[in-house]
């Protein structure tokens, strides 16, 4: 194995310590904003929000801010108020409630398990959907980010993941063949973002996805096991 790419939310970072809390506090200033502080809950509910932890699949986990203003505004205009907002309002105002969150590791001694895979001399990228500001801040709070050779975030570049346009512009720029590189990630969408791609996916945690023979560890502690 000469690569690997990474997912970040749930992959290398714990998912629900920093985005339900940088959800609630969010959520919460925007329903004070725009008014409608006693439709809160319907707020959280309406993008996957339950107290302290995000459902399975909800746009909290997997959604996009456009998607999660739109499920705001119906929220709203089910309520009556004339208010809506956009999806660069809510990232706008999710960017602003990052200090709520809590970033920690998805498993113990992160950083010294990434500097063994560069080490090793493993290539490592990132590729996630989130925006740069809250991508470097986590890598940053998790003590990685030196040890990418390249983030690749949320912009006008690259399409979502699971499109694997990604893949081919790094096996080209770092002249990788497809059994050279996998994807280590924890959705579904990680998983067929690899499979777009043609290389092997390695999901974390979660239940096994059906019909797939994608290889299934409980965190990337275990990834030694694998690329051997």
């Amino acid at each position: 194995m000469k690569a690997i790419i990474f997912d970040k939310d749930g992959t290398l970072m714990a998912f629900d310590p920093f985005w339900a809390a940088v959800a609630e506090a969010a959520l919460t200033d925007l329903s004070c904003r725009l008014g409608v502080r006693p439709f809160l809950e319907e707020l959280k509910r309406s993008v996957g929000l339950r107290g302290k932890t995000t459902e399975k699949n909800s746009i909290i986990q997997k959604g996009t801010y456009k998607q999660a203003a739109d499920a705001i505004n119906a929220v709203l205009k089910e309520t009556g108020s004339p208010a809506r907002v956009s999806g660069q309002e809510i990232e706008k105002i999710f960017l602003e409630s990052t200090d709520h969150g809590e970033i920690c590791p998805a498993c113990d001694g992160l950083p010294q398990r990434m500097k063994k895979l560069r080490d090793r001399g493993i290539m490592l990228f990132l590729v996630t959907t989130d925006i740069p500001a809250i991508t470097y801040q986590c890598l940053d709070g998790l003590g990685i980010t030196s040890f990418f050779q390249e983030v690749i975030t949320d912009n006008v570049a690259f399409p979502a993941k699971p499109d694997p346009s990604a893949i081919h512009y790094l096996r080209e720029k770092y002249r990788l063949e497809p059994e050279d590189i996998c994807m280590v990630g924890d959705t579904e969408t990680d998983m067929l973002f690899a499979k777009n791609g043609g290389i092997m996916g390695i999901l974390v945690g979660g239940e096994p996805l059906k019909n797939s023979d994608v290889i299934r560890i409980p965190d990337v502690s275990y990834l030694d096991t694998v690329i051997e």
